[in-house]
């Protein structure tokens, strides 16, 4: 790792950080985020320091398979069939009551 890999982030680069986020951040606040800005940028280069080159990326964190089956077409209902299934069918479709107010 190179000498800007242990780069600290400075309060200006925060500034411009938060000016771009279209936030005014200033006095302990702005000496705050950078503390935590150099100690999540820290962290991140402790993991990058972890050796995982025989390790094979984790797909899910439980062994857990998609269980699936063959997509087979089969009979769907009779349109007489549905008609009885509702109370109120009218030229093919469902008809429920209004929930949204039409002039909203």
């Amino acid at each position: 790792m190179g000498e800007k890999d242990s780069k600290e982030v400075t309060s200006d680069e925060v500034k411009k950080i938060a000016a771009l986020s279209k936030m005014n951040i200033e006095g302990s606040e702005l000496e705050q985020l950078t503390q935590d800005f150099n100690q999540i940028l820290d962290f991140v280069k402790q993991i990058n320091e972890v050796n995982t080159k025989d390790i094979e990326p984790l797909k899910h964190v439980l062994n857990l398979e998609n269980v699936t089956r063959p997509d087979e077409p089969v009979k769907s209902f009779d349109r007489s069939e549905v008609e009885k299934l509702t109370p109120n069918f009218s030229a093919g479709y469902f008809v429920v009551p209004q929930v949204i107010d039409a002039e909203s």
